[in-house]
């Protein structure tokens, strides 16, 4: 089903492409993708960027190992070719659907957000916060850098734009 939602995004982009479409390029009925995804954001979402499981970063002993392991993985999804070419019609969507919205923060932001929480949670632990590091903070100042970078700016290599949002997270974090 992968395949098929990358091959439809690469080849009609996101506004164009259809669950139909999709359906006939996986060899499946469209009941089948309506059973897994109540709706097309959600297809793509899933497919183009999440997948289906978020997870902490192994325990790396630092801060800053678990940090970069996070927004590497944010970058490698955000700024990859499909993904930043229906990001923003995507999240259009999802503002004109409530009900779409409250699914994919439940399925996608709080589970992101407990990821966050974990990495503060290890930090604290071993002393190496600020006092007063909220992870809602953290886990916006990760996504809103990534997407300024790849939607806004993209003037950088992902290296680049990985490395200072790095460096702006640590700072607003660190003890």
């Amino acid at each position: 089903m992968r395949d098929a939602v990358m091959a439809a995004l690469a080849h009609h982009g996101y506004a164009a492409m259809t669950v139909d479409g999709v359906a006939r390029d996986a060899g499946v009925a469209k009941t089948a993708i309506y059973r897994r995804w109540p709706s097309k954001a959600e297809m793509v979402f899933a497919s183009a960027i999440h997948g289906s499981e978020i997870a902490a970063p192994a325990d790396r002993g630092d801060l800053r190992g678990e940090v970069t392991a996070l927004v590497e993985r944010i970058v490698e999804l955000i700024a990859a070719p499909a993904v930043r070419g229906c990001l923003p019609a995507l999240l259009a969507d999802l503002r004109a659907n409530p009900q779409i919205a409250e699914r994919f923060r439940t399925s996608v932001i709080v589970p992101e957000r407990a990821v966050v929480t974990t990495i503060v949670t290890r930090a604290a632990r071993r002393g190496e916060l600020r006092d007063g590091v909220d992870p809602d903070d953290v886990h916006a100042h990760v996504l809103g850098m990534v997407f300024a970078w790849v939607h806004l700016i993209d003037d950088r290599t992902t290296e680049d734009f990985t490395r200072r949002t790095v460096r702006s997270v640590l700072a607003a974090m660190e003890a």
